[in-house]
């Protein structure tokens, strides 16, 4: 059973704010280009995340769960957008384009902060996948890898259209997390630490050797394209069961409760904030390794800072006017 989630969340919105935002330290350092690039694993664990909470509770009110979605997540998303409409100076129409999905399949991870209205299409349909799965388990087992699979290659061999699969090759880790609640669950599977910590690290080594042949150089784009986000699992999953055993603290829940506070700060004001750190210090110590590391010190602290603050006020509003 998960015991600290927010501490793996918290973890995980660190490695997207590294692979964002990270300025190298070295030159031409293998194991830390290696290590930003592969950090957007932090989103599949996300995404496992919210399959794993989903099904290790049934949710019996369709439409109380829609809503509670679209206000702790959607609703944010929107007022992000506007925020980043006025001060980007977007045009109303590519706002509308947005703030109703229709970005997120035009441009895939090009779009303004996919992973919300991604992460919303999950919540749509995962409830009505859960009671598919109460039914006839194999056969929603069978419609889930199969629906991924098949759509994934026609699309692929039938149009030219590439924008969906960093989604939808999502899936996979989206069905693992949903399956990994209930057995863990049920059959009380890596419930003490030693074993958790033991499969943690087996399955990060195992998953960094994928990654690094598959997800990094060239990544793997066969049969379907960015299929190298399906190769991320076994990294996923150790790095899950390892921050797992991080145990929660203020600073974690704190943190960990502002992590869709942190992915939209950093894509709406973190590269502009990083290159104004970092003109500002090259230009008065210069750049060397220590520097480097005081600006992504900086900028991540920013990042951090600006979300809680922003988390706080959000909640404080939204249980006023419950």
């Amino acid at each position: 059973m998960m015991k600290n989630r927010r501490s793996v969340m918290m973890v995980s919105a660190f490695m997207i704010a590294c692979f964002h935002l990270w300025v190298p330290l070295g030159m031409r350092n293998p194991v830390e280009i290696f290590l930003q690039k592969t950090a957007f694993i932090g989103v599949d664990m996300f995404f496992f995340l919210s399959a794993y909470s989903i099904s290790a509770r049934e949710v019996t009110d369709y439409k109380a769960f829609l809503v509670s979605r679209l206000k702790s997540v959607y609703l944010k998303f929107i007022l992000f957008a506007v925020v980043a409409c006025i001060y980007a100076h977007w045009k109303l129409p590519y706002l509308f384009r947005v703030v109703t999905g229709l970005d997120l399949f035009k441009k895939g991870g090009g779009a303004f902060l996919w992973f919300l209205p991604a992460i919303m299409l999950f919540y749509l349909i995962l409830p009505l996948y859960q009671k598919l799965d109460k039914k006839n388990r194999p056969l929603a087992i069978g419609v889930g890898v199969g629906a991924w699979f098949i759509i994934g290659l026609l699309v692929t061999f039938l149009t030219k259209y590439k924008a969906m699969f960093i989604f939808w090759n999502r899936i996979p880790v989206v069905l693992v997390g949903f399956y990994a609640a209930k057995l863990m669950h049920s059959e009380r599977v890596l419930s003490k630490k030693g074993a958790k910590a033991l499969a943690g690290v087996l399955l990060l080594a195992v998953g960094s050797v994928l990654l690094y042949f598959f997800g990094y150089q060239p990544p793997l784009m066969k049969p379907i394209p960015d299929m190298y986000y399906v190769i991320a699992i076994p990294s996923t999953l150790g790095l899950i069961l390892l921050t797992d055993l991080i145990p929660e603290c203020g600073f974690s829940r704190v943190v960990g409760a502002a992590t869709l506070e942190m992915y939209a700060v950093q894509m709406i004001f973190g590269y502009d904030f990083s290159a104004f750190v970092l003109n500002r210090i090259a230009k008065s110590m210069g750049l060397t390794t220590g520097t480097k590391l005081l600006v992504n010190v900086i900028s991540v602290t920013f990042v951090v800072a600006v979300a809680v603050l922003i988390n706080q006020i959000y909640e404080r509003i939204r249980k006023r006017i419950r």
